[in-house]
């Protein structure tokens, strides 16, 4: 699967360092020989635009572009050495009981005033049928939609780009979910020398058959697409800062565990659609996200340590070499360090983004943060770099690694941070023992070696069965967020204990007679019980 992977990265987008809405162009190869470029290619603003189903040899790892279930052939998936994925683009829902669909997009400059956004259509591309009989939804491509909402181009289109991951299991004929990654895309309309995306296969380098997207006809500089169609592109924008959006999915319940993303300050509901799907409602203002493509002499110190022991790529041009990450890889944080001094401590570009994705769970041990039969929560920031895994907990801290340049582009402004964390209630029962009571705890931002942080806000908040941590305003090399949660112990009131009457007698005139009620009744001097 390593040749889907780098397909999947190729297509993701350098930040570039034009300060303009459009800053998602990809590395155009416009580096001199004797440079070198190294990268962080934005997760959340990858261009996908249609579905496609690909049989993979195991023993030779050729892949297949396939059009449906096949019982013969190299897309014949009962095979013994034949495995089946699929990217699949969910539709937007079109009745009350579709499920695997895109529910409701909403967009507002603000949370008070965000208002659903209207759907006006799938983009052209590739799809996938559904088949009921093995477990596949329908496969559709990226749904655009208008708002009164302008982004940052002024225009007022968007489109959702929500694909989740199958995988066929041959045993039991039936497609399990995987995975979901999910983008809010603004875009306006260019033309140029485009074509509908198309899948298509293709030989590598080292002989062997893989699936590939075309966008373009011909030498298209831009292909910075969250669309194609002839002759046209929705090329992507940024969102105006501090914009609203709400994404409302009926999404398969396999799919659990943690998410992570760019936004801010979100919020997020679960609750069951049908047997098979949850209503999964997911809000957050868009974030300004730092990005960095440096170009320097290839024997520059920064160069070479990031470059060194990495994977490469060649440019195409004599002595050119070109090395990216996705930011969200360990290696951005290693490559952010790396190029500190190189850099200037500067970031190339800002972007804003809102988007979000489930995070992998393989190899975490700690089964109250590994259970992936429910979501429990997502973890968001705008580092120009960031831990992609899931927080680690270790000696009651859960723990957050990210990385940044200090200053924005123009060298002089810092970079304020963002950091949220939303963690289902049971998550914290689970960590802590906690019981049902309210849970507090603290958030701190500290800094791995140049010591004091400054940190402007921090919160914990626990509502509605969702704990939410923020840390706000702090300043970038390589922090590490620590949040510990606490609980103070419910205070006991006993009951007040009853009271009970007895008859007293007294001694002398058995006539007078008296009824005390008390806790612990008692005759009065001169009388007995009786």
């Amino acid at each position: 699967m390593k040749k889907k992977i780098f397909a999947l990265v190729f297509c993701s987008l350098f930040l570039t360092s034009v300060a303009s809405a459009d800053q998602f162009s990809p590395y155009d190869g416009t580096i001199q020989p004797g440079q070198s470029i190294v990268g962080l290619s934005e997760h959340h603003a990858g261009v996908v635009a249609g579905s496609e189903l690909i049989a993979v040899n195991t023993d030779t790892q050729a892949q297949t572009l396939c059009a449906d279930y096949e019982l013969s052939g190299p897309c014949n998936f009962a095979a013994p050495q034949t495995g089946v994925l699929g990217w699949l683009l969910m539709p937007v829902c079109t009745n009350p009981a579709q499920d695997n669909c895109v529910a409701a997009l909403s967009i507002g400059d603000s949370k008070s005033s965000a208002v659903p956004a209207t759907f006006v259509g799938q983009a052209p591309g590739p799809t996938v049928s559904a088949d009921r009989n093995y477990g596949l939804p329908e496969g559709s491509t990226n749904g655009l939609w208008t708002s009164p909402t302008k982004n940052a181009d002024g225009t007022n289109t968007y489109a959702t780009q929500v694909m989740v991951q199958l995988n066929f299991n041959s045993s039991t004929k039936k497609f399990t979910f995987s995975n979901v990654n999910v983008d809010v895309l603004p875009y306006s309309l260019t033309s140029g020398n485009y074509i509908t995306q198309v899948f298509n296969q293709g030989i590598d380098s080292n002989g062997h058959q893989y699936v590939g997207g075309l966008f373009y006809n011909g030498p298209v500089k831009n292909q910075n697409c969250a669309w194609t169609g002839p002759g046209v592109c929705g090329a992507i924008q940024d969102f105006n800062p501090g914009t609203f959006v709400e994404l409302q999915l009926r999404l398969s319940n396999q799919i659990g565990g943690w998410f992570q993303g760019r936004m801010e300050n979100p919020s997020m509901s679960v609750s069951s659609f049908d047997s098979v799907n949850n209503l999964v409602k997911v809000g957050a203002l868009s974030t300004q996200v730092a990005g960095l493509r440096v170009v320097a002499a290839s024997s520059d110190p920064g160069i070479l340590a990031a470059t060194s022991g990495m994977y490469k790529n060649a440019t195409g041009a004599a002595n050119d070499v070109g090395v990216w990450w996705d930011a969200n890889q360990p290696q951005a944080i290693l490559a952010v360090d790396d190029l500190r001094t190189t850099a200037k401590n500067t970031a190339t570009a800002m972007l804003n983004l809102w988007g979000f994705g489930t995070v992998p769970t393989a190899g975490i041990t700690n089964s109250c943060l590994a259970n992936t039969s429910q979501i429990l929560g997502i973890v968001t920031t705008n580092s120009m770099a960031y831990d992609g895994g899931v927080p680690t907990y270790t000696n009651g801290f859960l723990e957050y690694k990210v990385a940044g340049m200090h200053y924005m582009p123009d060298g002089v402004t810092p970079v304020q941070g963002t950091y949220d964390m939303v963690m289902a209630d049971s998550v914290a029962r689970c960590l802590y023992g906690f019981s049902n009571a309210p849970i507090s705890g603290t958030v701190s931002v500290s800094e791995d070696s140049s010591g004091v942080q400054s940190v402007a806000t921090t919160s914990v908040n626990d509502a509605g069965g969702w704990i939410h941590l923020a840390a706000y305003n702090f300043h970038f090399s390589d922090p590490v967020i620590k949040a510990k949660l606490s609980q103070i112990a419910p205070v006991v009131i006993a009951a007040p204990a009853s009271k009970t009457t007895i008859t007293c007698m007294n001694i002398k005139n058995k006539k007078l007679i008296k009824k005390i009620t008390a806790v612990k009744p008692v005759c009065p001097a001169g009388y007995k019980k009786v």
